[in-house]
């Protein structure tokens, strides 16, 4: 389903907040068709279910073959309250689909830029600043699904060094009660956990998935396949959709949003990673030879039946369009994105249109739910441009901007005379190089008897980048959805569930 501007629905419930609903959960909820691909789903629900047990939730039972199923998701991460809004409308749409049910994609195939989360803290002399507070960090740049839980100690250092900076919210110490055991089980349990339980608490009902299980299951394995099997048709279909998307976007840059897949005699660039858990990811290879197919990995070719079979310790997981290509076509009714990924699945809906002949629906949501931090959001000051711009133009023209009462002044009188006299020169054309510098001596003159124009244009400038750099820290919108109040965040609930 292509995006619909004019089924858009935005509100803006007070002044540091504004939600985005795009096509409307109306729109959305006729795309909603519960007869998929049923062999993949039943895999895909044993795996929602084998996560549920190893977190300790409540998973969805097996009537949820029969349902509709909306499906989202993102990185394992500390992400925002914009980017948790999409779990919010999965399970809103779900319930207006008929008891439909509403799964969240644990990407944890993706590497976690950073361990840990950034606060606001205000400096000596009142100044704000974003820190980053980290309990580990990721030096191998590794997915998610080869990184562990921090223990209790490391657990117990980051709640005191968070604590030093700012005071937790309700929400926050709900996250530090479920973390305080520190027990032994991979970052995406963990966090995965935590996350449900304050979902639950808010009446949500959105079970996780791991990416790392769906990509265990055999219609995965016969994903890759069909991709290996058609490596040179589909690949040469993705970088044109690709480059005509660049095109319709204005892109020039060819590595953006992604670059093209490459290509040699032998070997053909798929839209996948190949990596072994713990290691970094890199690009998968393909070689095909005599109806076989061939991975390559540093160098080395691995026999690509027997990693799909899952008889090596090397694993293939997809990048972002086959990430949602595959869920859209196998699993999903109506898939829910972010701003970025509904952008980017423009590509995807035309690969998916040339190559199987249909688009499933997909909506984005997305939400700019602000800490009240107290900030200038308010103090509509002049724009920095237009300031700077003002005080171009007063530098080289003091006589408009002298106050009456200094202007007739004897001294400032003659400047201004000898400045007219001096611009009357160049504007006849007979000006010389050094008529130039007399002029700009005498603006100089000016300022120098009249300062105050400036000076006050100065300051203005100066609070104007001051209240930027503030509004950096204080109006960022990434902030850590538990670093908000419970009565914040069941407002952003309400909200979304009041969309139309």
């Amino acid at each position: 389903m292509p995006l619909k501007p004019d089924n858009t629905k935005i509100i803006v419930p007070r002044m540091h907040s504004a939600i985005l609903v795009e096509p409307s959960f109306g729109a959305l909820q006729d795309a909603v068709n519960p007869a998929r691909q049923a062999a993949a789903r039943r895999e895909f629900l044993a795996a929602a279910q084998r996560h549920a047990r190893a977190i300790g939730a409540a998973g969805p039972d097996d009537a949820a073959l029969d349902k509709p199923w909306v499906i989202t998701g993102h990185q394992v991460e500390f992400y925002h309250a914009g980017v948790w809004a999409k779990v919010i409308a999965a399970d809103e749409l779900a319930r207006r689909s008929g008891g439909g049910v509403a799964f969240d994609l644990l990407v944890d195939h993706d590497v976690v830029d950073h361990l840990g989360i950034d606060v606001p803290v205000k400096e000596a002399g009142g100044v704000w600043q974003r820190k980053t507070l980290r309990y580990a960090e990721n030096e191998k740049n590794l997915a998610a699904d080869g990184l562990m839980a921090p223990d209790g100690n490391t657990l117990r250092a980051w709640r005191q060094q968070i604590e030093h900076h700012i005071t937790p919210s309700d929400t926050l110490k709900e996250f530090f009660g479920q973390w305080a055991d520190g027990s032994r089980e991979s970052h995406t349990q963990w966090l995965s956990r935590s996350r449900q339980r304050l979902e639950q608490s808010f009446g949500l009902t959105v079970h996780h998935v791991p990416t790392s299980l769906m990509c265990g299951t055999a219609a995965w394995g016969d994903f890759v396949r069909e991709w290996c099997r058609n490596a040179a048709a589909w690949t040469d279909c993705y970088n044109r959709h690709l480059e005509a998307y660049r095109v319709r976007a204005g892109i020039k840059s060819p590595q953006h949003p992604m670059p093209n897949l490459v290509r040699s005699e032998t070997t053909f660039e798929l839209p996948f990673w190949l990596y072994r858990v713990g290691e970094p990811r890199h690009r998968l290879f393909v070689r095909p030879y005599k109806g076989r197919f061939f991975f390559l990995h540093e160098q080395v070719e691995h026999d690509a039946e027997a990693i799909l079979r899952g008889e090596s310790d090397l694993i293939v997981r997809p990048r972002a369009l086959t990430l949602t290509m595959f869920t859209r076509l196998y699993l999903a009714d109506v898939f829910i994105h972010g701003i970025g990924g509904a952008l980017y699945d423009q590509i995807t809906d035309g690969i998916m249109g040339e190559l199987f002949g249909q688009v499933p629906a997909y909506g984005c949501v997305s939400a700019a739910w602000l800490l009240p931090l107290g900030q200038q959001a308010e103090n509509r000051s002049e724009h920095i441009g237009g300031l700077r711009h003002r005080r171009h133009h007063a530098w080289h023209n003091p006589q408009q901007v002298i106050d009456s009462l200094s202007a007739v002044r004897t001294e400032v009188a003659e400047l201004i005379q000898q400045r007219r006299e001096a611009v009357e020169i160049l504007n006849d054309h007979r000006g010389t190089l050094e008529d130039f510098r007399r002029l700009h001596a005498l603006n100089a003159a000016l300022h120098e008897k009249c300062p105050r124009p400036l000076a006050r244009l100065d300051e203005q400038i100066a609070t104007a980048e001051r209240t930027a750099m503030q509004n950096k820290t204080l109006l960022w919108r990434e902030y850590f959805w538990g670093m908000h109040e419970r009565a914040s965040l069941a407002e952003l609930v309400k909200q979304v569930r009041g969309l139309g």
